[in-house]
């Protein structure tokens, strides 16, 4: 058991250096890319700028006229964005979940940002926090 323990550890010490590093670079920019999105709809109100930004497969539907509406009910339920910090990542049906530590007026949310591998956006959601 210990020479294969060692085998393995010795593949892992064998991997290019770069390659976590790769991994935390595409991380850190849909992170980046996630936040840049929300501030638009949320702080900034550039509707039209966020909607330019929807995943094809959801164009029809996330238009600007949606996002405004949308963030017209909601913005007033939970005010002003405070802070937006990057909290965690996964897969989920095939897109790339992001979500994201919301501090609102009205408390501490998840705001989750759905993804394709370009950062365009297939959906948004802001949820009491899991």
């Amino acid at each position: 058991m210990q020479r294969c323990t060692f085998v393995v550890l010795l593949v892992l010490a064998a991997m290019p250096s770069g390659l976590f590093a790769q991994e935390q670079d595409v991380e850190s920019a849909r992170y980046e890319a996630a936040i840049t999105w929300v501030n638009l709809v949320v702080v900034e109100g550039e509707f039209e700028k966020a909607a330019a930004q929807a995943h094809e497969a959801v164009a029809a539907q996330m238009t600007a006229a949606t996002l405004e509406g949308a963030w017209a009910q909601l913005g007033p339920q939970l005010g002003e964005l405070k802070s937006l910090e990057p909290k965690e990542q996964r897969i989920e049906q095939g897109l790339n979940l992001v979500v994201l530590t919301g501090v609102f007026d009205a408390g501490t949310f998840d705001v989750q940002v759905y993804m394709g591998d370009d950062h365009a956006v297939a959906g948004f959601f802001v949820r009491p926090p899991s």
